[in-house]
């Protein structure tokens, strides 16, 4: 499924009320193609409760059939995977709510009103994943509270 700016500002505001977790990654890329089991065990863990997974494809858009799908299969990923299909940096930027340098794999993580909190650059684990959701799962409020509402980047 293609995913230009409109889209995912949808996804997003379709996911508040819940935490959100949106991972961009690449089939050609090497630290995200080792993330996947990791993600997969985390989706699985976390489908249809209090977190939303949202998988975004930095491949081209005509790679769908030829590589995401095969790669998709090959690992057996459980959740729908987007493909970026925005050619506009800056619309894709407002749509995630914060700035990225381009480097993937990169991890936003949103509360439960919509806010970007965090972006983690490079790999996860799903031990990480975990840790880096704890403070917004717990008590939201309080995550949104002690962050000021500004984006810790880290990785």
């Amino acid at each position: 499924m293609l995913a230009d700016a409109k889209k995912i500002t949808e996804l997003l505001k379709a996911a508040e009320n819940k935490v959100v977790v949106l991972n961009i990654w690449a089939t050609y890329c090497p630290p995200c193609v080792a993330e996947m089991p990791e993600l997969a065990a985390f989706y699985n863990k976390h489908e249809g409760k209090d977190v939303v997974f949202i998988s975004l494809s930095a491949d081209e858009p005509e790679d769908i059939e030829s590589k995401i799908r095969p790669f998709q299969a090959k690992l057996n990923l459980p959740f729908p995977i987007y493909v970026l299909n925005e050619s506009d940096p800056k619309k894709f930027m407002k749509a995630v709510k914060t700035e990225l340098t381009g480097v993937i794999p990169a991890t936003l993580f949103y509360d439960t009103r919509g806010n970007a909190k965090r972006v983690w650059i490079g790999a996860l684990t799903e031990e990480k994943l975990e840790e880096l959701l704890k403070p917004l799962l717990k008590n939201p409020k309080k995550a949104i509270q002690e962050s000021g509402g500004g984006v810790s980047k880290t990785s």
